[in-house]
């Protein structure tokens, strides 16, 4: 398939797009399943997501993007998502990603963020703000290349973390001390 099929039962609680070559994702494509809790799909190549795609997903706890591609998105593209918990994402850099993305994600528990094996040799940069307003959020883990900028500012919002997996090419003096600030996180 190369869109979202239209016509899906409004009662449709789990959806699954997986093994698809859908290049954008706009708010029509889920604008009458209001009782949709989880959503996943396998990407290939380049995803983008439409600011107000998921307007009206209220009751969306999980949100999983696999597969060997990567996302694309604007600043809001989260905002009215205050139930997910789980957000799975492959990106091509966090470099690109806006200020605050995951700010309105208030119930978020587990957040994941993989840059695909093609172009991990880019020299990442974790924004400062990428965890702010994330008070619940229990799991972290980051798939890259480094994380030139990781601070305890990075943090500061995230101190219910008990599990933390970031599997880098390179880590800098003094970024594990940073970890070691986390009171909840397991040894």
């Amino acid at each position: 398939m190369t869109s979202v099929p239209r016509h899906l039962p409004s009662s449709a609680t789990h959806l699954d797009l997986s093994y698809n070559h859908i290049p954008n994702l706009s708010p029509r494509d889920f604008e009458n399943l209001h009782s949709l809790e989880e959503l996943t799909m396998w990407i290939a190549g380049d995803l983008h997501i439409d600011s107000g795609t998921f307007v009206g997903l209220q009751r969306l706890r999980s949100l999983r993007f696999l597969g060997n591609g990567y996302l694309t998105f604007g600043k809001e593209t989260f905002k009215h998502l205050s139930s997910l918990q789980t957000l799975e994402i492959p990106i091509k850099s966090v470099t690109h990603m806006p200020e605050y993305v995951f700010s309105n994600l208030t119930n978020l528990s587990k957040l994941s963020i993989r840059v695909p094996a093609q172009v991990k040799a880019d020299y990442t940069l974790l924004p400062p703000s990428l965890l702010r307003g994330l008070r619940y959020l229990e799991e972290f883990s980051f798939d890259g290349s480094s994380l030139a900028n990781l601070s305890r500012e990075s943090f500061a919002d995230s101190q219910n973390l008990k599990k933390v997996h970031i599997e880098l090419l390179f880590l800098e003096c003094g970024q594990i001390e940073i970890l070691n600030s986390l009171k909840n996180l397991k040894q």
